[in-house]
């Protein structure tokens, strides 16, 4: 797992494409998994 932390402290994280690598996370970083 991959993580991008920006200025105002937004993470952006890359997963692995399985269906347990999200689970437990905000659905924004997964919106934001699915953008990248």
């Amino acid at each position: 797992m991959s993580e991008l932390t920006l200025k105002n402290d937004m993470r952006i994280l890359s997963l692995p494409c399985n269906t347990t690598a999200g689970r437990g996370l905000p659905i924004l970083c997964l919106i934001l998994d699915e953008i990248a």
